[in-house]
């Protein structure tokens, strides 16, 4: 036992020296602050002066390139905000969704003073400094003033054409917004034109909320449906229209194929897999020259 727990005089001399060590480090943590105090806290005044100073015009910023604001085409004469179309507002420097915007807002409330075409959402205040004394707005009372019974009744809402509008005159109908202004021109595409509403109406999501508005504000014109012969119209083409879905293209064609070519509409209802609705919207698609 005494051999083995015998420690050599120089390891017990490096013993002492590392617990010295260790011993030394600790109370030098202890007192190096007493001894080395750090910087002192800058007086309260001097604080307030660091967060007040703009370091937007100090040297170091001086390297950073600035964003370059916006440039706006400003119109070289005065001019009335209620008299502005949308391409005026985007041709000013607005994107066509913040004109169709102002537009929308114009309708529903008109401008009546310089205060109303600022306090537009997207009218950021560096333009409305520069067009201010640019706005006129002349005839308020005439433009804002209720029609009387006569007019009234004489006056009829403006209805829009689905075969023939564009993605603007889509897009300001109520309650379409940019996502279905694109399905509704995709579907017109597909179909090659509408034959009814309910086309539109049985898309797939098609709110509910907004039907019975958007029913009032449309018509469709039946002579603009881009039409295919029935007579030489292949399988394959036939079923990637609309109207051959669901197994259509495959019957008319094989009946085609087996009776000669069709006269008339009335023709399909010997199809006995042809359902009378399917056959009414077809009718409308084809042709048989």
């Amino acid at each position: 036992m005494k051999d083995l727990f015998n420690i050599p005089a120089a390891e017990r001399r490096g013993m002492v020296t590392l617990m010295v060590l260790i011993l030394l480090v600790n109370l030098g943590t202890y007192f190096y602050p007493m001894l080395f105090p750090g910087p002192a806290k800058p007086p309260a005044e001097e604080l307030k002066f660091i967060a007040a100073f703009d370091f937007a015009d100090s040297v170091e910023s001086r390297n950073y390139k600035t964003p370059k604001l916006k440039r706006w085409n400003i119109p070289a004469e005065a001019f009335d905000p209620n008299n502005f179309l949308a391409e005026d507002w985007v041709k000013m420097g607005f994107t066509q969704k913040q004109a169709l915007a102002i537009i929308r807002t114009q309708k529903k409330k008109p401008f009546r003073n310089k205060t109303d075409v600022k306090s537009l959402f997207c009218m950021p205040a560096e333009l409305y400094r520069q067009i201010e004394t640019l706005i006129l707005i002349t005839n308020f009372q005439e433009s804002v003033s209720k029609p009387s019974a006569e007019t009234r009744e004489t006056k009829k809402p403006h209805i829009l054409e689905l075969n023939s509008a564009d993605s603007l005159q889509i897009l300001q109908l109520p309650g379409i917004g940019p996502y279905w202004t694109k399905r509704i021109l995709r579907a017109r595409n597909q179909w090659g034109g509408f034959c009814c509403i309910e086309q539109i109406l049985t898309l797939k999501g098609f709110p509910d909320s907004i039907a019975q508005a958007f029913t009032r504000s449309v018509r469709i014109d039946t002579a603009l449906i881009q039409k295919f012969n029935i007579n030489t119209i292949s399988w394959d083409d036939f079923s990637k229209h609309p109207a051959g879905w669901y197994g259509v293209a495959k019957s008319i064609v094989n009946y085609r194929d087996q009776h000669g070519d069709f006269h008339s509409a009335g023709e399909f209802s010997k199809i006995y897999s042809l359902k009378p609705e399917r056959i009414e919207i077809l009718r409308h698609y084809v042709k048989f020259e």
